[in-house]
């Protein structure tokens, strides 16, 4: 990167308190440790720990193709919606196939698997086994997870 973009971009970037890092600080490590929990938490039904490294204005996002199916916008909202989904499968687990970081994103490949714990359409019924390949975008800000977007 050459000497006046980094400037342009660290001008640019909103001001951050002391002692807290944007997405342009935080290294790699600290942001793929911070996906590999929030993963981990997931798969575990441990919703504190997923809400643990999330910033308090998150974003989340569900897309099936281009379709927008669901947005949220902050901790509340995206608590109560993870506590709901809580109920929707007896086993989940996201598996990172593959991890790639894009500007100041963080993009992984992922293969989701589940068991259904209730009827949740006409064609995904309880103890059905449901497998996929999808794909999430993470953003960061001072430190946390600012936004999730998940693509199937």
């Amino acid at each position: 990167m050459h000497r006046l973009t980094a400037c342009l971009i660290a001008s640019s970037a909103p001001l951050v308190l002391p002692g807290a890092k944007n997405e342009f600080e935080m290294e790699h490590a600290e942001k793929e440790a911070l996906i590999r929990t929030y993963i981990r938490a997931y798969n575990h039904f441990d919703l504190p720990g997923m809400l643990a490294g999330l910033h308090p204005d998150i974003i989340f996002e569900n897309r099936s193709g281009a379709e927008l199916t669901m947005r949220l916008e902050g901790l509340a909202a995206f608590e109560k919606q993870a506590a709901e989904a809580l109920s929707y499968f007896s086993n989940r687990e996201q598996q990172i196939a593959a991890l790639r970081h894009i500007g100041s994103s963080t993009e992984i490949d992922i293969i989701y698997r589940a068991v259904a714990a209730a009827d949740l359409s006409s064609s995904l019924k309880k103890g059905d086994r449901l497998e996929m390949d999808g794909r999430s975008v993470f953003t960061f800000s001072e430190g946390k997870i600012a936004s999730i977007t998940d693509i199937s």
